[in-house]
């Protein structure tokens, strides 16, 4: 997966919609992916062959294979039906399939809409959470709970980043995971869809 810190300076992976340059669409998600790697580790996103999640966790180093697969044990136990996990953009993804929602990610239609990610980097594993970057409230509730715990939060605008189960409390990743439905999900994705389609065509004006 990607390392993730910083990126204050971009859009929101859904508020954003999508950026335009030379009259073209980034893909949001890999922007922020490949911008929060950059300014955590210096290191370009890393690249896997794995094929499934199984293949991507034998991949990984022992260490980091028994905490992945606690945090990955933890969200499959509180996942809100309709989510699938696969392999997306190099990661453990956890999305809306285009049996639920056929549009897909707004900025490639071919990739199902995530809702979260896992992924291992050289020196630290990475948690990406959608609804907590797109969710003043949410993320709210999801910083004042983890701190709760009292362990460190080291998280940017989308990810959490840890290296040892004992940083993370398995709890509130239970917690957050399960907190939006699949049908609140895609409702709240197409209402800001639809805002950034309006302000789009009023600047256009």
């Amino acid at each position: 997966m990607t390392a993730c810190d910083g990126a204050r300076n971009r859009s929101a992976l859904i508020e954003s919609g999508s950026n335009r340059k030379n009259g073209r669409r980034k893909n949001v998600l890999e922007t922020l992916i490949s911008q929060n790697a950059k300014l955590a580790s210096g290191l370009r996103p890393m690249t896997t062959a794995a094929k499934t999640v199984e293949e991507y966790l034998q991949s990984v180093p022992e260490e980091q294979r028994l905490v992945l697969g606690a945090v990955r044990e933890t969200i499959l136990r509180h996942l809100p039906q309709g989510y699938e996990e696969r392999m997306v953009y190099g990661m453990i993804g956890y999305v809306v399939p285009h049996s639920l929602y056929p549009a897909g990610y707004h900025c490639n239609p071919k990739d199902p809409l995530a809702y979260a990610t896992l992924g291992s980097q050289k020196n630290h594993l990475s948690l990406y959470l959608m609804t907590v970057y797109g969710d003043p409230a949410i993320a709210k509730w999801f910083t004042e709970a983890w701190n709760a715990t009292g362990r460190k939060l080291d998280m940017g605008k989308a990810c959490v980043r840890f290296k040892k189960l004992e940083d993370v409390p398995l709890e509130i990743i239970g917690q957050v995971i399960a907190r939006v439905s699949v049908k609140d999900y895609i409702a709240r994705v197409e209402a800001i869809l639809k805002k950034t389609s309006r302000k789009r065509q009023s600047a256009d004006h």
